[in-house]
This record gives C-alpha cells, structure tokens and sequence, in this order.
C-alpha cells in the first residue's frame, strides 16, 4: 500500500530497523512517531549507512535510497511481517499470559532443540514493534519458531495474531498485568484469547 518517493524500486530490502544508529544495507528504517520522540527526526541518519525507509511524514522526496510513503509507519511495518509470515511453510508456536512467556518460550525452544531446527523471539520483543522486528529475521531454515505474545491494550492481540499465525499457543496464566488499562481480569482473559 506504499507509494515509492524515490530510489530504485528494486533495491533488496532484507530486514527492519526502527534504530537509526544500527541501520546498514539491506534494512528499510521504519521511523514510528512515539508520545516523545518522532522517528522521522532520525531518517537522514538512518540512512547514511544506506538502507530504505518508510516515511509518513514525505510525500515528494529526492534521494539515492528508496523513500516509501505509507499512510501509518508501524502498521505497514506489520503488514510486511504478516506477508512474509505467510512466505514460511513451518509452525509457529506462540507464547502469551501475564507472567511467565520468556522462560516458558525458554523452555519449549530448549526442548524442541534436539529434533528441530528452531527459530525464537529474543529478550522481550513480543509487542506491536517487537514481533514484526523478530519475524524479519525469519529465514524460512527454520523448522518450527517459537514467538512471544504479549499486550497491554484492547485489540493488540488480534493485531499479533495476524503477523504471528500460530499453529499453536501456549497461555502461561491470566493475571492482572496491565487491569489499569483492560479493567477486569475477564478483559484481560478475553483479550488474550
């Protein structure tokens, strides 16, 4: 849904970087505007190890590297991680609850390491930014991922579900993580569900 600004429509774009300062070649820099900081302000020096981007901020640009207009940074960051989600023909297992998803996805990966090849999140990169950052570093080698899943407000979860497909899920508990936001422990549960 993107609009090329600039730059060749054909440069490989192998992986995403919302860090300015780790951008290389390959990386499209997906700035997303926070409740202080604006990525926008970083695209220029995203860029100077080149790398694309994508921009809601442009609508007309002159560059070497490719500038894509899009009408919402993160959510076509998520789009491109649910298309290239459904390029990999392995299953995924996802991990969610109130507490206890890294160690549990800890522990399904060790135990699935001595018969597979295994892909799975790193640290706690389990939200709206996290598990499309974790997806592009899917090979498609992989013969099973385990992902985390995590939320803290009303409808995160389905957006998770729609890059993460699982095959399989895993809930560790429902507690009452993030009640300020979801109110009850019921809204919490069917949230996760």
């Amino acid at each position: 849904g993107g609009k090329l600004l600039c730059g060749e429509e054909t440069y490989p774009i192998t992986n995403f970087s919302t860090d300015s300062r780790k951008m290389g070649e390959g990386d499209l820099f997906v700035p997303i505007i926070g409740e202080r900081v604006d990525g926008h302000d970083f695209i220029e020096s995203a860029l100077k190890n080149g790398g694309a981007t994508l921009t809601q901020k442009h609508e007309k640009m002159e560059d070497s590297h490719p500038w894509i207009f899009v009408e919402d940074t993160m959510k076509a960051m998520q789009k491109i991680a649910s298309w290239y989600r459904g390029n990999m023909q392995f299953p995924i297992i996802a991990v969610t609850g109130s507490v206890g998803k890294t160690t549990t996805r800890e522990m399904i990966t060790r135990a699935l390491e001595s018969d597979f090849t295994v892909f799975h999140t790193e640290g706690n990169y389990n939200s709206q930014i996290g598990v499309p950052l974790t997806i592009a570093r899917m090979t498609g080698e992989e013969q099973v991922a385990v992902l985390e899943a995590g939320m803290s407000q009303f409808g995160e979860m389905a957006q998770l579900e729609k890059m993460i497909r699982p095959n399989v899920v895993v809930f560790t508990n429902i507690g009452v993580a993030h009640i300020e936001n979801l109110g009850t422990q019921e809204n919490i549960c069917k949230e996760k569900m």
